[in-house]
């Protein structure tokens, strides 16, 4: 039997990750580091695609990175990088082939991709200046408001003393003119016998 035999050329890129450089040698464990990676597309059709990168075998945290290639161009995308825990680790950045496109997977991007030089990340530093700043903090906070509260209780007593002051002189005022009014009451009636 025959069977039916028929070649189609369709022209399809190739991406490649040039490089993976951090911004630094060291970074700090949960606390963004900068990449910049290299990403070109060396074959005869233009493309859209997702970058992935790892840490080792597991995925790394980064920002996405999608990045759209005409042929024969070459682009710098930034991206950040939160390394989990301290230690010596490298970043390798790859190209993401959709599952439909496995058989052609090294047709279209190098299975490789590229690897950063290693970073070394540590774990951040409590400083022994923060609990000295947030205590003295908290004492001029305190020592605030004991001078308020001390103004405002002086100022009250204050008043209340004027004010019993006041009525200690009213008092006396009253008893006077009541002292007065049965005086002339007495001699109202002298002058009336």
């Amino acid at each position: 039997p025959t069977t039916p035999y028929h070649e189609v050329s369709i022209d399809l890129p190739f991406v490649s990750i040039d490089s993976v450089v951090a911004e630094d040698t060291s970074g700090t464990a949960n606390k963004g580091l900068g990449v910049m990676v290299t990403v070109s597309n060396t074959g005869d059709a233009p493309v859209k695609t997702n970058i992935r990168c790892y840490e080792g075998d597991d995925l790394a945290d980064t920002t996405t990175l999608l990045v759209s290639l005409d042929v024969d161009e070459t682009k710098k995308i930034p991206t950040t990088w939160w390394a989990n825990a301290s230690g010596s680790k490298a970043l390798t950045c790859k190209a993401l082939v959709p599952t439909g496109f496995n058989s052609l997977a090294s047709t279209l991007t190098s299975s490789s991709g590229a690897t950063s030089s290693e970073i070394s990340f540590k774990d951040a530093e409590e400083t022994e200046d923060a609990p000295i700043i947030l205590y003295g903090a908290i004492l001029v906070f305190i020592l605030t408001g004991t001078v308020v509260f001390t103004k405002r209780s002086a100022a009250n007593l204050s008043n209340t003393e004027d004010d019993s002051e006041e009525k200690l002189y009213d008092d006396e005022i009253l008893d006077e003119s009541d002292e007065q009014d049965d005086a002339e009451e007495d001699s109202n009636e002298e002058d009336s016998i």
